[in-house]
């Protein structure tokens, strides 16, 4: 009797094994029509002339997009909620709905004047791998859940990735509310207006509520496109420390003045940009450093500035050489000052380090890739995506696709019709092995 109950259980564990070795999904047909037409759509909900598009956080545009949003969603059969800052989740119920799911989205939100694909791809083209595994028969087993995230873009509130990072429990409720715009326009306020009336709670959700995070996105960059190679997969994603560096100097007169007599902060600020450059052509691979705001005081064309601030942005995909460059570069701005005879403040805006994508579901990614007879490359992503916050709770992986020139944040950001739909394809075979495992 025990010989007859171990050969059954070793039968059943073979048959289990081999069914999962040669787990197959079917080949999707993408509808990228559909999709495109989708992004159309989405791209005129923007406070601007099409194709630039400006959607920021709570506007009226960004309200609308919501409704269009969640209306597509419901129409695919998906059960639509939200959470008090207005991610939106989009659920394909699975055959084991007690399991953790499998989740794969973007952000919707844009800059000012920017383009049609940022973000908006990891969404739509998100829903449209999980229409296109309907139409085929797929039923998945884990439950898949699409997530439109709030506000990923440094925009109408000065902060990144507001969603993903109130999601995953890295941004407070004391932090968000202390949030104010250009205009003196409070969080609560904003959020409220857009119909996000409930109360503001830190987000619960547990470690084990998604078994795998995947986003689609465009590369952002011209590596892939200069290759010739349809599909990128993320290994690491560098990660943004921002500081703030100020010079003050006595200002005067600009007809009074002479030249050899000035403590002009500007002229700091200008030194140390030009030396900044200098420092990071050391490392051009790896290290990035961007001075992308600078203001001055008091801004006259008669007068000699009193102060200058800009903004300073390190990343790496190493924490090491990111502090590295910002005490090399500190360090420089001070000694210019000494030698300008300005005074100098620094403060520190944030850091966030840097992720690393989850090697199962890399291996996932290039077994869908394979699947389909795509070549692929494995790169890095220098800029920062919501994915570099759910890593810090969830499993993680990234999907490129080529863009034309590696534009992005401009109107004329574009990416193939094909390109598109290898990215889709890519995902929904990812998303649906993700969902047996």
């Amino acid at each position: 009797m025990l010989n007859l109950q171990l050969f059954y259980f070793l039968f059943l564990f073979s048959l289990l094994t081999f069914c999962t070795a040669n787990f197959s999904v079917p080949h999707v047909s993408v509808n990228t029509e559909r999709l495109i037409e989708d992004l159309k759509i989405l791209g005129q909900f923007s406070d601007g002339d099409y194709p630039g598009i400006t959607r920021l956080l709570y506007s009226k545009e960004d309200k609308a997009a919501r409704r269009y949003l969640v209306a597509l969603f419901e129409k695919s059969g998906l059960s639509v909620s939200w959470d008090p800052v207005g991610n939106i989740f989009a659920r394909w119920e699975g055959s084991d709905p007690r399991a953790p799911a499998v989740a794969s989205g973007s952000h919707f939100d844009t800059l000012l004047n920017a383009g049609l694909y940022d973000g908006t791809l990891g969404v739509l083209g998100a829903l449209e791998a999980v229409r296109s595994l309907k139409e085929v028969g797929f039923e998945p087993k884990r439950s898949i859940d699409i997530i439109a995230f709030t506000s990923e873009e440094v925009s109408r509130f000065g902060i990144g990735c507001l969603g993903s990072r109130y999601l995953v429990g890295s941004l407070s409720i004391e932090e968000l509310v202390k949030l104010k715009d250009s205009d003196g326009v409070d969080f609560e306020s904003a959020r409220k207006s857009c119909g996000y009336t409930e109360r503001l709670e830190d987000s619960k959700i547990s470690e084990d509520f998604y078994s795998a995070f995947v986003e689609l996105h465009i590369e952002q960059y011209h590596i892939l496109e200069d290759e010739g190679i349809p599909i990128g997969l993320v290994t690491d994603i560098a990660a943004p420390a921002l500081y703030t560096i100020e010079w003050k100097g006595p200002g005067g007169h600009a007809g009074s003045v002479p030249s050899n007599e000035r403590q002009d902060p500007f002229l700091a600020a200008s030194e140390f940009a030009l030396s900044l450059e200098q420092l990071v052509l050391r490392d051009p691979k790896n290290s990035r450093a961007t001075i992308g705001r600078v203001e001055v005081y008091p801004g006259s064309a008669g007068a000699i500035p009193r102060s200058a601030r800009l903004s300073l942005d390190i990343r790496d995909i190493n924490e090491e050489s990111r502090t590295r460059v910002k005490d090399l570069s500190l360090e420089k701005a001070a000694a210019i000052a000494r030698k300008r005879k300005v005074t100098m403040e620094t403060s520190h805006n944030y850091s966030y380090p840097p992720a690393r994508m989850d090697q199962r579901i890399i291996q996932v990614m290039e077994d869908s890739c394979r699947a389909y007879n795509f070549r692929y490359l494995k790169l890095v992503s220098r800029p920062f995506h919501d994915s570099l916050f759910m890593a810090t709770k969830f499993p993680t992986g990234m999907i490129f696709i080529p863009c034309n020139g590696g534009k992005s944040h401009v109107p004329d950001e574009y990416a193939s019709p094909d390109d598109i739909s290898h990215g889709v394809e890519v995902l929904a075979e990812t998303l649906a092995r993700l969902s047996y495992q």
